[in-house]
Protein backbone atom coordinates (compact mmCIF):
# COMPACT_ATOMS: atom_id res chain seq x y z
CA UNK A 1 0.00 0.00 0.00
CA UNK A 2 1.24 3.65 -0.89
CA UNK A 3 2.20 5.28 2.34
CA UNK A 4 -0.82 8.14 2.22
CA UNK A 5 -2.97 4.88 2.50
CA UNK A 6 -4.95 4.91 6.27
CA UNK A 7 -2.40 2.03 8.73
CA UNK A 8 -3.06 0.53 11.68
CA UNK A 9 -1.60 1.57 14.42
CA UNK A 10 0.46 -1.49 14.66
CA UNK A 11 1.34 -0.68 10.89
CA UNK A 12 2.18 2.97 12.23
CA UNK A 13 4.49 1.81 15.03
CA UNK A 14 6.66 0.24 12.30
CA UNK A 15 7.59 4.08 11.39
CA UNK A 16 11.18 5.09 12.45
CA UNK A 17 10.47 8.60 14.56
CA UNK A 18 12.47 11.38 12.85
CA UNK A 19 13.97 14.61 14.75
CA UNK A 20 15.64 16.92 12.09
CA UNK A 21 18.34 19.45 13.58
CA UNK A 22 19.00 22.45 11.52
CA UNK A 23 21.63 25.04 12.38
CA UNK A 24 21.82 28.17 11.09
CA UNK A 25 24.96 29.70 9.69
CA UNK A 26 26.91 26.13 10.70
CA UNK A 27 30.37 25.41 8.90
CA UNK A 28 32.43 21.95 9.44
CA UNK A 29 34.41 24.01 11.69
CA UNK A 30 33.57 20.48 14.36
CA UNK A 31 36.10 17.81 15.60
CA UNK A 32 34.16 15.12 13.39
CA UNK A 33 35.68 17.17 10.93
CA UNK A 34 39.23 17.41 12.03
CA UNK A 35 39.24 20.61 13.76
CA UNK A 36 40.23 19.04 17.23
CA UNK A 37 40.72 22.24 18.35
CA UNK A 38 36.79 22.74 18.90
CA UNK A 39 34.59 21.41 21.45
CA UNK A 40 31.91 20.40 19.61
CA UNK A 41 31.37 16.36 21.88
CA UNK A 42 27.93 15.88 21.01
CA UNK A 43 28.28 16.53 17.52
CA UNK A 44 30.89 14.52 17.39
CA UNK A 45 29.25 11.54 18.94
CA UNK A 46 26.62 12.06 16.24
CA UNK A 47 29.08 11.76 13.44
CA UNK A 48 30.67 8.54 14.99
CA UNK A 49 27.03 6.83 15.11
CA UNK A 50 25.77 7.99 11.76
CA UNK A 51 26.97 9.04 8.33
CA UNK A 52 29.10 12.08 8.06
CA UNK A 53 29.08 13.59 4.70
CA UNK A 54 32.40 15.03 3.38
CA UNK A 55 31.01 16.52 0.44
CA UNK A 56 28.36 18.38 1.34
CA UNK A 57 27.58 22.02 -0.35
CA UNK A 58 25.78 25.14 0.37
CA UNK A 59 22.96 25.43 -2.11
CA UNK A 60 22.95 28.92 -1.57
CA UNK A 61 24.31 31.22 0.84
CA UNK A 62 21.22 33.16 2.26
CA UNK A 63 18.92 31.65 5.02
CA UNK A 64 15.60 32.30 3.37
CA UNK A 65 16.59 30.79 -0.08
CA UNK A 66 18.90 27.96 1.72
CA UNK A 67 16.03 26.40 3.88
CA UNK A 68 13.27 26.62 0.83
CA UNK A 69 15.90 24.97 -1.20
CA UNK A 70 16.53 22.13 1.41
CA UNK A 71 13.01 21.58 2.40
CA UNK A 72 11.30 21.27 -1.12
CA UNK A 73 14.45 19.74 -2.76
CA UNK A 74 14.80 22.41 -5.54
CA UNK A 75 17.90 23.71 -5.99
CA UNK A 76 18.12 27.29 -6.96
CA UNK A 77 18.17 28.76 -10.24
CA UNK A 78 18.45 32.72 -11.50
CA UNK A 79 15.05 33.29 -10.70
CA UNK A 80 14.08 31.02 -8.23
CA UNK A 81 15.32 30.91 -4.82
CA UNK A 82 17.67 34.13 -4.25
CA UNK A 83 17.03 36.22 -1.20
CA UNK A 84 17.16 36.23 2.67
CA UNK A 85 13.37 36.42 2.82
CA UNK A 86 12.25 34.13 0.54
CA UNK A 87 9.56 32.22 0.97
CA UNK A 88 8.42 28.44 -0.47
CA UNK A 89 5.05 29.00 -0.51
CA UNK A 90 5.43 31.80 -3.64
CA UNK A 91 8.23 30.30 -5.23
CA UNK A 92 7.51 27.44 -5.17
CA UNK A 93 3.62 26.49 -4.41
CA UNK A 94 3.14 23.24 -6.50
CA UNK A 95 6.33 21.64 -4.92
CA UNK A 96 5.80 19.31 -1.73
CA UNK A 97 7.70 19.98 1.42
CA UNK A 98 9.38 17.43 3.13
CA UNK A 99 6.73 18.33 6.11
CA UNK A 100 4.23 17.64 4.01
CA UNK A 101 5.51 14.29 2.67
CA UNK A 102 6.17 13.26 5.91
CA UNK A 103 2.73 14.44 7.01
CA UNK A 104 0.99 12.63 4.03
CA UNK A 105 2.38 9.39 5.00
CA UNK A 106 1.10 9.29 8.62
CA UNK A 107 3.39 11.17 10.46
CA UNK A 108 2.79 14.09 13.36
CA UNK A 109 5.12 17.07 12.23
CA UNK A 110 6.48 19.91 14.25
CA UNK A 111 7.90 23.23 13.79
CA UNK A 112 10.28 24.33 16.89
CA UNK A 113 12.50 27.55 15.78
CA UNK A 114 13.80 28.58 12.81
CA UNK A 115 13.25 25.85 10.26
CA UNK A 116 11.42 27.96 7.56
CA UNK A 117 12.85 31.23 7.37
CA UNK A 118 9.31 32.35 7.77
CA UNK A 119 7.68 30.51 10.94
CA UNK A 120 4.44 30.62 8.66
CA UNK A 121 5.99 29.45 5.58
CA UNK A 122 4.23 25.85 4.58
CA UNK A 123 2.23 25.90 7.71
CA UNK A 124 -0.36 24.01 6.77
CA UNK A 125 2.16 21.08 6.51
CA UNK A 126 2.63 21.40 10.25
CA UNK A 127 0.55 19.68 13.21
CA UNK A 128 2.32 21.83 15.95
CA UNK A 129 4.36 25.35 14.22
CA UNK A 130 6.44 27.35 17.42
CA UNK A 131 9.11 29.47 17.96
CA UNK A 132 10.57 31.27 21.67
CA UNK A 133 9.65 35.13 22.04
CA UNK A 134 11.57 37.56 19.46
CA UNK A 135 14.54 38.92 22.39
CA UNK A 136 16.30 41.92 20.17
CA UNK A 137 19.43 40.08 18.62
CA UNK A 138 19.40 37.50 22.00
CA UNK A 139 21.69 40.10 23.94
CA UNK A 140 21.61 39.73 27.85
CA UNK A 141 24.74 41.70 28.71
CA UNK A 142 23.52 45.39 29.81
CA UNK A 143 25.99 47.00 27.61
CA UNK A 144 24.89 45.02 24.66
CA UNK A 145 21.51 45.97 25.00
CA UNK A 146 22.21 49.86 25.61
CA UNK A 147 24.80 49.51 22.60
CA UNK A 148 21.42 48.35 20.44
CA UNK A 149 19.07 50.98 21.77
CA UNK A 150 21.46 53.85 20.98
CA UNK A 151 23.90 53.13 18.30
CA UNK A 152 24.23 50.27 15.91
CA UNK A 153 20.57 48.79 16.00
CA UNK A 154 22.42 45.09 15.49
CA UNK A 155 24.62 45.71 18.92
CA UNK A 156 28.20 44.08 19.39
CA UNK A 157 29.09 40.73 17.33
CA UNK A 158 29.52 38.65 20.28
CA UNK A 159 28.56 38.42 24.02
CA UNK A 160 29.45 36.36 26.65
CA UNK A 161 26.86 36.37 29.43
CA UNK A 162 27.16 34.04 33.07
CA UNK A 163 23.31 32.64 32.05
CA UNK A 164 22.35 29.19 31.75
CA UNK A 165 21.56 28.26 28.17
CA UNK A 166 17.85 28.70 28.70
CA UNK A 167 18.46 32.60 28.75
CA UNK A 168 18.83 32.29 24.88
CA UNK A 169 16.64 31.42 22.15
CA UNK A 170 18.34 28.37 21.54
CA UNK A 171 18.54 27.07 25.11
CA UNK A 172 14.67 28.12 24.93
CA UNK A 173 14.18 25.51 21.82
CA UNK A 174 16.43 22.45 23.31
CA UNK A 175 14.12 22.64 26.18
CA UNK A 176 11.08 22.29 24.55
CA UNK A 177 12.37 19.54 22.38
CA UNK A 178 12.99 17.78 25.37
CA UNK A 179 9.52 18.32 26.60
CA UNK A 180 8.15 17.25 23.26
CA UNK A 181 9.99 14.16 23.10
CA UNK A 182 9.03 13.25 26.13
CA UNK A 183 5.18 13.82 24.81
CA UNK A 184 5.80 12.24 21.58
CA UNK A 185 7.26 9.01 22.91
CA UNK A 186 3.34 8.72 24.02
CA UNK A 187 1.61 9.10 20.70
CA UNK A 188 0.70 6.09 18.29
CA UNK A 189 1.54 8.06 15.10
CA UNK A 190 5.27 8.53 14.03
CA UNK A 191 6.49 12.22 14.32
CA UNK A 192 8.95 14.34 12.33
CA UNK A 193 10.35 16.73 15.04
CA UNK A 194 12.19 19.99 13.05
CA UNK A 195 14.32 21.90 15.37
CA UNK A 196 15.88 24.95 14.17
CA UNK A 197 18.35 26.86 15.95
CA UNK A 198 19.29 30.67 15.56
CA UNK A 199 23.64 30.38 16.24
CA UNK A 200 26.30 30.50 15.48
CA UNK A 201 24.36 33.10 12.73
CA UNK A 202 25.69 36.62 14.29
CA UNK A 203 25.69 37.88 16.76
CA UNK A 204 27.97 35.22 18.18
CA UNK A 205 26.14 35.34 21.27
CA UNK A 206 26.70 32.46 23.97
CA UNK A 207 26.64 31.90 28.05
CA UNK A 208 30.20 32.12 29.14
CA UNK A 209 30.87 28.45 30.03
CA UNK A 210 30.90 27.41 26.31
CA UNK A 211 33.71 30.65 25.45
CA UNK A 212 35.84 28.93 28.67
CA UNK A 213 36.77 26.02 26.22
CA UNK A 214 39.25 28.12 24.56
CA UNK A 215 42.20 30.15 24.98
CA UNK A 216 41.83 33.34 23.13
CA UNK A 217 45.52 34.10 23.28
CA UNK A 218 45.59 30.50 21.95
CA UNK A 219 42.88 29.98 18.96
CA UNK A 220 43.42 29.15 15.47
CA UNK A 221 41.52 30.95 13.42
CA UNK A 222 39.68 29.37 10.04
CA UNK A 223 41.01 29.31 6.62
CA UNK A 224 38.46 32.10 5.24
CA UNK A 225 40.25 33.17 1.83
CA UNK A 226 37.95 31.51 -0.44
CA UNK A 227 37.93 34.69 -2.74
CA UNK A 228 39.10 33.59 -6.80
CA UNK A 229 42.01 34.87 -8.10
CA UNK A 230 40.52 37.62 -10.15
CA UNK A 231 37.52 38.24 -8.53
CA UNK A 232 36.24 41.63 -7.93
Amino acid sequence: KSGSEEQSPAQEQQKKNVLFIMVDDMRPQLGCYGQKQMHTPNLDEFASDGILFQRAYCNIPVSGASRASLLTGLRPTRDRFLHYYTWADSTAPNATCISQHFKNNGYYTLSRGKVFHHMEDRSESWDELWRPPSENRDYKLPASLQMEKTGDRRGPAFESAPVPDSAYRDGKIANKAISDLKRLKEKESPFFLALGFYKPHLPFNAPSKYWEHYDRENTTLPYNDFKPLNAP
